[in-house]
């Protein structure tokens, strides 16, 4: 089992939404485990750019139907994305580049990030969504 448990907690009762925080948790667990068993550098950088490419593509679908259904705090939702990306970024590059990283830090980091942005953040936008007959 992860660090990185799905719940219906995190259920913004939009089924590709849902689908892709489950994926996005799968995806975080590899990097929380390779961490977690001091794979080599390049398993690591891998799965750091493996989360990222899967980031974007979560927030690029999820910023469309949120786009699609005219969703009133839209642009707050996509400089929240854009400053996650840019972390995950740096912590990508840092491991290309083999500096030194905070295995802890970053799995906190991701933690908390994950956890408050579809608690919070995406679960604002579920009612709006399933009001505009999206599920």
């Amino acid at each position: 089992m992860g660090i990185f448990v799905w719940n219906d907690s995190y259920s913004v009762k939009v089924a590709v939404c849902d689908a892709q925080h489950q994926k996005l948790f799968e995806t975080m667990n590899e990097l929380a485990d390779a961490m977690k068993n001091r794979k080599g550098q390049e398993t690591l950088s891998k799965t750091a750019c493996d989360l990222l490419v899967y980031t974007k593509t979560h927030f690029r679908d999820e910023e469309a139907l949120l786009r699609m259904a005219k969703y009133p705090a839209l642009v707050e939702h996509e400089r929240q994305h854009q400053g996650f990306v840019d972390r995950v970024e740096k912590l990508a590059d840092d491991l290309l580049k083999k500096r030194p990283t905070n295995a802890v830090q970053v799995l906190t980091f991701l933690q908390d990030w994950l956890a408050n942005h579809i608690r919070k953040s995406d679960r604002a936008y579920s009612s709006h969504l399933n009001t505009c007959g999206i599920r």
